[in-house]
């Protein structure tokens, strides 16, 4: 049997797949549109399963794209591992509102560039206010960005650069990247359009020069600044070139093209204040040794195409590290108008890699401690898993433990599930498969479940190999902290048991002796967890409490008339109640959305015996093992319809899956069905036109209610929310949803929560296979 493929080499196959796949727009660089392409690129993949699609949104969110702050929330709630830990590449659209959007940037850690699209509908006094507004529109930066990417400056003044450097999270930029329709003209200190006669080729820089004057002066605090890229159209029909000196003939194919070290001067600018010779000369000289990034290694770089529709490309770049003190010799060389093009030799390596993404990052894991809030809720942790669900880095402990009997000398007994080869005294177990509240005495019923011990009334519990005394039944236990007990072999938790219930479980061992040993098998490695579920919910928002939410659990589970307990998460020692708060799933931090502190609920032995009666009898046919549901309320006939099954609306029946005949007395036409087993054990026909046809009634509800219909034709699922439909699906299909292709800004909330199932004798006895559950209200 061939090996699966290792997930590393999976996602650099996904984002080759994004990267080498053409952008949904025609032209990505425009305001409003996206260098992403469709989504239909990766949905395939993404269908195949789980790993699959995990790995698929990683990539797929590498990049966000998104056009409100609201939608930004949205997004972080619906996948909380879109900021902590799969966005490095933020594109922030604003295209059509009159107003300047604020965006909370606290979420993303790891971001790395910014692309801003302003509004082409903002006037030019709001950005005289921007000015004067000390930053740009980010607040609460996690990480620091190095790439920065602005789009249609309608007024590209030097006092709106100079926010950059004033605001918090830019100190270490590395690149500044402007497209605008103006230029910043330093000597009328006016934005203006670029309107050359000529068409001029390319140029390259060296010394430092290429940025208007006023532009060095309000990034010079940017340290690490190395490039800087402005990209602005040549409109033509202008009265000037490049090297227009009055007092001088225009160039020739073997002299200077660019005399002047052009740094945006308006066609205005150039035609009358360069009539003056010695004015020119004295700005010359100004714009090559004042107020400008400065160094001997520091090249600037500046391309011009001027042929209509084309742009001009003028950027800065810093060889070192350090800021420059001093200002080198500067020197001037032309290169060929065919080697400036995208890939041409006189093209920078680094410009066609400007804003590639890096498929080669590794992210440092950092421990976190936990911490909580004055109401005894856990505050949220910050989103720097390396697990792949996001949420808090805890530690794995287990809890070493030792048995130990007390006659006259310790005297060790071996574990009946040994962790270490050369030593059989040393045991562990998973606190969260210990039942809630942790206790010395649910601790204690766990342990002699696991090691064949009947005694736990009788056992003592010391919370190392120094205490001196038991610890009392009721006193609480911490097993999951950093400082918590059992974290050493060296120092683990004593169980202390009687003579007799060694010698009870000796006899039940040697029981074994005699029996054939088990063959040797290739060991499959995998991760499966049997008691974590994911529960969807589909209840009113209004009314979640904690029974409301035990009662879809009982109904998930199969539990019936039964009083179950619902914990917050796995280390509370009250169960919740509906005299707490409601419970809200729409929040970012809500009960159950991290997988290492799930709702815990705690039910009975009796409770397990009953259901797993039941479930026997609903299948002790076992070739009936097809579940369909009932799609209304139906009582037949005794005297026609004698043969037909009642059942109850949404009720589960099992069939064999043959499709039958039934018929009506009577009557000659025959119905079309199934011979299925109701809940109570009796047989009958069903017919096929009463049975719940489950996927078209989820993407019925679900494009009712986009459409705004679900009140006029589900009025009693009007409060009711859509979950998880496009993503896992009741059928196992998700293929005809039109906001798929836009997965960065998709409308459907994710409310799932995981629920551990326990029960009040440990977690080896719990009643349900791990499988993903649909439960409506």
């Amino acid at each position: 049997m061939s090996l699966p493929l290792p997930p590393e080499l999976i996602s650099e196959i996904i984002y080759f797949l994004i990267f080498s796949a053409p952008p949904r727009s025609t032209a990505p660089e425009n305001l409003g549109c996206s260098t992403k392409p469709s989504w239909l690129t990766l949905n395939a993949l993404s269908l195949t399963s789980r790993t699959y699609r995990a790995l698929a949104l990683e990539a797929w969110f590498h990049t966000l794209c998104i056009e409100s702050p609201e939608d930004l929330e949205f997004v972080r709630c619906c996948w909380p591992e879109v900021g902590a830990r799969w966005t490095k590449h933020l594109h922030c659209i604003q295209t059509y509102s009159s107003y300047l959007s604020i965006w909370d940037l606290s979420g993303f850690l790891h971001l790395s560039s910014i692309r801003l699209d302003f509004s082409p509908i903002i006037t030019p006094s709001f950005y005289s206010r921007l000015g004067t507004s000390f930053i740009l529109p980010f607040f609460n930066f996690s990480s620091s960005v190095e790439h920065l990417d602005l789009h249609g400056l309608s007024w590209p003044s030097p006092g709106v650069l100079q926010n950059i450097p004033r605001t918090p999270g830019l100190e270490h930029l590395k690149t500044l990247k402007m497209k605008q329709d103006t230029v910043w003209c330093g000597l009328c200190g006016g934005s203006c359009r670029v309107r050359f006669n000529d068409r001029p080729t390319g140029l390259v820089y060296e010394g430092g020069y290429g940025l208007p004057i006023d532009y060095a002066r309000a990034l010079a605090p940017l340290e690490y600044l190395e490039e800087v890229v402005i990209i602005v159209p040549n409109r033509g029909f202008g009265s000037t070139t490049l090297g227009h000196a009055p007092t001088t003939p225009d160039p020739g194919p073997k002299r200077n093209s660019n005399p002047n070290l052009w740094a945006g001067e308006c066609d205005k600018c150039m035609k009358t204040k360069y009539e003056n010779d010695a004015f020119r000369r004295k700005w010359l000289d100004r714009k090559r040794g004042v107020d400008t990034f400065t160094g001997d290694r520091l090249t600037s770089w500046l391309k011009l195409q001027s042929s209509p529709g084309m742009w001009l490309y003028a950027w800065q770049r810093g060889l070192t590290t350090k800021r420059p003190k001093s200002i080198g010799p500067s020197s001037l060389r032309t290169i060929s108008s065919s080697s400036g093009g995208a890939g041409g030799s006189g093209t920078p390596a680094w410009l066609t890699s400007l804003f590639r993404v890096s498929t080669s990052w590794k992210t440092a894991p950092q421990m976190v401690s936990n911490t909580i809030e004055s109401d005894g809720r856990r505050q949220s942790p910050p989103q720097s898993s390396s697990d792949g669900r996001g949420g808090e880095l805890l530690r794995s402990s287990f809890m070493e433990i030792a048995h130990s009997l007390t006659q006259g000398l310790h005297w060790f007994d071996q574990s009946k599930n040994p962790i270490y080869a050369n030593n059989p005294f040393i045991s562990r177990a998973l606190p969260k498969l210990i039942t809630p509240p942790r206790t010395a005495s649910s601790v204690k019923k766990h342990i002699c479940k696991i090691e064949g011990l009947s005694g736990a009334e009788s056992s003592s519990l010391f919370e190392s190999l120094s205490s001196r005394s038991a610890t009392a039944e009721s006193s609480k236990l911490v097993l999951k902290e950093d400082s918590g007990l059992g974290l050493s072999k060296d120092d683990p938790i004593v169980l202390v048991v009687g003579v007799e219930d060694v010698k009870n479980r000796q006899v039940i061992a040697t029981q074994l002796v005699g029996l054939p040993k088990a063959l040797p098998f290739e060991p499959h490695y995998g991760n499966f967890q049997r008691t974590i579920i994911d529960l969807v919910l589909l209840i009113a928002i209004q009314s979640i409490t904690a029974s409301t939410t035990a009662k879809k659990v009982m109904k998930a589970e199969g539990l019936v008339n039964q009083n179950i307990q619902l914990f917050e998460d796995m280390d509370r020692e009250v169960p919740m109640n509906d005299n707490d708060a409601h419970i809200s799933f729409q929040t970012h931090v809500y009960p159950g959305h991290d997988g290492d502190h799930p709702i815990t609920v705690v039910c009975g032995q009796q409770i397990r015996g009953e259901v797993k009666e039941v479930r026997n009898t609903n299948q002790m046919d076992p070739s009936f093992s097809k579940q369909i549901r009932g799609g209304t309320l139906w009582n037949p006939d005794k005297k026609i319809q004698a043969d037909w099954l009642p059942f109850q609306r949404r009720e589960i029946m099992y069939t064999d899956g043959v499709k039958t005949m039934g018929y009506i007395s009577g009557r000659t036409a025959p119905y079309s069905g199934y011979i299925a087993i109701n809940s109570a054990g009796r047989k009958g026909f069903v017919s096929e036109d009463m049975k719940l046809r489950a996927r078209a009634q989820v993407l019925d509800i679900f494009i009712s209610f986009i459409l705004g219909g679900c009140q006029e034709r589900y009025g009693h699922l009007a409060n009711y929310k859509s979950i998880h439909v496009g993503i896992i699906g009741v059928s196992g299909t998700t293929s005809s949803f039109p906001a798929i292709e836009h997965l960065d800004i998709f409308s459907v909330r994710n409310l799932a929560a995981r629920l551990l199932l326990f029960d009040r004798e440990g977690a080896d006895s719990v009643i349900a296979p791990p499988r993903k559950l649909q439960v409506w209200g």
